[in-house]
């Protein structure tokens, strides 16, 4: 999948892709937002292939930032429970989970 949104993000400046990321499940997600987003990060680092993880850990550590901000200017109490409410589900044992070729696969 990564050597699939490498290129897509290489051909930006050329031919900018019309939709998103291949789903696994046949068809393609409405938009090109992510290969725009992370093609900057990916020119500047002169094609290393390393800054596209690096630039998605940054975009998502961006919005947990911007979810806890909006939440938290709703209500302080509602901040702490953005930041602190998935930590404390894993800790309780709520694991995420789903299916991979009928098989039950948990986080």
């Amino acid at each position: 999948m990564r050597p699939l949104i490498e290129m897509h993000v290489r051909d930006v400046p050329f031919h900018l892709p019309l939709v998103g990321a291949y789903s696994r499940f046949g068809w393609s997600h409405p938009g090109p937002a992510q290969y725009l987003l992370l093609s900057v990060p990916y020119r500047l680092m002169a094609g290393a292939s390393w800054s596209l993880p690096a630039a998605t850990l940054i975009m998502n550590i961006a919005a947990v930032v911007g979810a806890w901000r909006v939440a938290r200017s709703i209500d302080e109490s509602a901040g702490r429970v953005v930041l602190l409410g998935p930590w404390h589900w894993w800790r309780s044992g709520i694991r995420p989970a789903s299916e991979v070729g009928g098989t039950r696969v948990s986080v």
